[in-house]
């Protein structure tokens, strides 16, 4: 009499989702650890057919998720019913088309908000440079007519000159322009913007700044200078300069120092 021996189970099954992922299961439970990891009840195979045993999934076959799985209620609303509240029903994973959209969204709100706030700061800076002009003017520095059509023709005329060393020279590049150049004090936003001229206005800024504030305060330019010497050393370059006038502007001492009443 013949015996038979029974055929061996495999202990290890690769299926594949619809989604594309690959996974492998090692006996049931393997089955219940995915399951449980994906958050749903069971598979799914072509015929629509619900399977959350091991030995009925077919290795290598592709099989879609089951239904999500119900949220546990917590063991305090199980002990009082009265107590019980309902489970909050999950939101759906944000697609990623959907995070995209939000992500531009708020981008474009972060555009919008420093668009108005550099349209501020730009009228700010406007305004400010007329009244040096005009209080230049009753002082009697001698400052080119206003002929900005003419020089928005011109090309080349918005430059800075990269070789100030002093602050006579920084102050007649503010108010006048040297070599021919357009005064500073002029440069719309796209001329402080080019290349050539928006490092070395940055850093001169802090320094037009105060002295067209002492300036338009009532003290001469001669004076001016004196003072800025007296307080931060006539042998201090325009660029160190620069950088410690913005310590003192941010540390609201500038002021104080420079004897100055706004």
């Amino acid at each position: 009499m013949e015996s038979t021996t029974p055929q061996q189970q495999p202990t290890k099954k690769k299926i594949k989702l619809d989604t594309g992922r690959n996974i492998v299961l090692t006996g049931q439970e393997g089955v219940d650890r995915w399951l449980q990891k994906l958050g749903v009840d069971s598979f799914v195979d072509a015929e629509n057919n619900e399977i959350d045993d091991f030995l009925a999934l077919d290795d290598g076959a592709t099989y879609s998720l089951g239904p999500r799985q119900q949220q546990q209620q917590t063991s305090a609303a199980a002990a009082s019913p009265q107590q019980a509240v309902a489970p909050r029903r999950q939101q759906p994973p944000m697609k990623g088309m959907d995070m995209m959209v939000s992500a531009i969204q708020q981008l474009q709100g972060q555009i919008t908000q420093r668009q108005e706030t550099m349209s501020a700061i730009m009228n700010e800076v406007q305004n400010f440079n007329q009244k040096v002009k005009d209080l230049t003017a009753e002082q009697g520095v001698s400052l080119p007519e206003d002929n900005s059509t003419q020089q928005d023709q011109e090309p080349g005329t918005a430059r800075l000159n990269k070789t100030v060393r002093t602050l006579e020279l920084a102050w007649e590049e503010w108010t006048q322009g040297l070599n021919g150049a357009k005064p500073a004090m002029d440069f719309n936003a796209t001329e402080r913007g080019l290349n050539k001229n928006k490092c070395t206005y940055s850093r001169r800024l802090p320094i037009w700044r105060l002295m067209s504030k002492l300036v338009y305060s009532g003290v001469s330019v001669p004076d001016t200078i004196r003072r800025i010497k007296t307080v931060y050393g006539d042998r201090t370059g325009l660029i160190e300069l620069s950088r410690r006038i913005k310590a003192d502007v941010k540390a609201d001492t500038l002021d104080e120092l420079l004897k100055v009443d706004d």
